[in-house]
């Protein structure tokens, strides 16, 4: 497994090198004119809008090549931040102090990128997202894309102790903490929103806050970050379902693999640190939930149990990146998690892995593979992933 993992790193970064940060996206139809007009129009009046919606979601899911035709390429902070983690985990592995080098320019870039709010310092997408509940505009900063870039220069500074890591994620956990708009219930949980200024409660989005919020309140020793991590982690808990699910939201009830692994990797961090046995069950739930439901009798991943739309997936190699990435965070909590963390390593790697370095994005309904590389999705994820439980078994050897 370890000569497989380090032949498939090489070939990546190899690629990687070969390439830049910048690239076409999964939702550049989406995030185009057209699209944002449809998905408003959709909103509005899912009727009338659904044959212009369809036709966008065809092209997609079968003309993917099509998108230059309404997006040109760009650069993502949550990829970014992703390949920076990832070179940190290979410079540990390496001790080359190039991985470290790529790292260090990478946080630098995504240090002038970042969005100052009213307490701190952020990052969002390089486009204008329309949601079912809002709106967000181009790099507004949200709380799915910022845990990425604080557990980058996390990394960074656990390495280096440079005091300037340290300022930046004093800055982002300002953020987290007073520029989210936070919901308490009294049941002594608390929500939060997506991103500052809007009133959602999605559940995976609350759960990235505790997380981040339980390692900055950990870093600062600040006990009101965790008191405020511990609200929320138990928040998503009591709205697990009884079959060990989690719905994206209460106003968007779809539940697919990858959001799945965003909750059980925050709840698996909260339970290492606070032990609490509901915690523990919480996990055990979700993740017998999850290899029911998620992993197929052949060994590749299903990305939806239900879907609100069509979708035409078959097989998101995003699934995997973060399938992988849960195992590794619930290796204590639940050792069966990890070996099909490995499993799923090998499945990826011998199925998925293209000559060239990089892995397919996507098969549809029809078997036909996505073949164009997205670094925001999922490229940056399964290389940190692949980097992270390449340390993992050498840290176990």
């Amino acid at each position: 497994m370890k000569e497989k993992l380090e032949s498939s790193i090489v070939s990546f970064i190899s690629w990687l090198e070969r390439n830049t940060y910048e690239s076409y996206d999964v939702y550049d139809f989406w995030s185009s004119s057209i699209g944002i007009k449809a998905k408003r129009y959709f909103n509005e009046n899912k009727l009338l809008a659904s044959p212009l919606v369809g036709v966008l979601q065809v092209l997609d899911s079968f003309f993917p090549r099509s998108r230059f035709l309404f997006a040109k390429k760009k650069r993502f902070p949550i990829a970014d931040s992703q390949f920076a983690s990832a070179y940190l985990n290979y410079y540990l592995l390496t001790k080359d102090e190039v991985y470290l080098s790529r790292a260090t320019g990478l946080l630098k870039h995504l240090e002038s990128v970042s969005s100052k709010t009213k307490h701190g310092i952020g990052w969002g997408n390089p486009y204008d997202w329309v949601t079912l509940f809002f709106e967000y505009p181009s790099n507004s900063p949200l709380i799915t894309v910022t845990p990425y870039c604080f557990d980058a220069f996390l990394s960074a500074y656990e390495i280096t102790s440079n005091e300037s890591f340290l300022r930046i994620l004093e800055k982002i956990s300002m953020f987290v903490a007073f520029d989210m708009k936070e919901t308490e219930f009294q049941d002594n949980t608390a929500g939060c929103s997506y991103g500052t200024n809007d009133n959602s409660l999605v559940y995976n989005a609350i759960a990235y806050r505790g997380g981040t919020l339980l390692k900055a309140g950990r870093l600062f020793k600040n006990d009101a970050y965790i008191d405020k991590s511990r609200k929320n982690i138990d928040y998503v808990i009591k709205h697990q379902n009884k079959d060990g699910s989690w719905y994206y939201s209460d106003d968007s009830r779809f539940i697919d693999n990858f959001h799945t692994c965003f909750v059980l990797k925050n709840i698996a961090q909260a339970y290492d640190f606070f032990g609490e046995d509901y915690m523990l069950q919480s996990l055990k739930k979700g993740y017998e939930f999850y290899k029911k439901n998620f992993v197929r009798t052949n060994g590749s991943l299903r990305h939806f149990y239900k879907s609100k739309y069509p979708k035409f997936r078959k097989i998101e190699l995003y699934d995997y990146a973060e399938a992988i990435k849960m195992g590794i965070f619930m290796r204590k909590s639940i050792p069966e998690a990890f070996s099909l963390s490995k499993k799923l390593t090998g499945h990826l790697i011998d199925k998925y892995q293209l000559k060239e370095g990089y892995f397919y994005t996507r098969v549809n309904v029809l078997n036909m593979k996505n073949d164009i590389p997205y670094l925001r999705w999922p490229q940056a994820q399964i290389l940190n992933s692949l980097t992270s439980m390449l340390l993992q078994l050498s840290d176990l050897s």
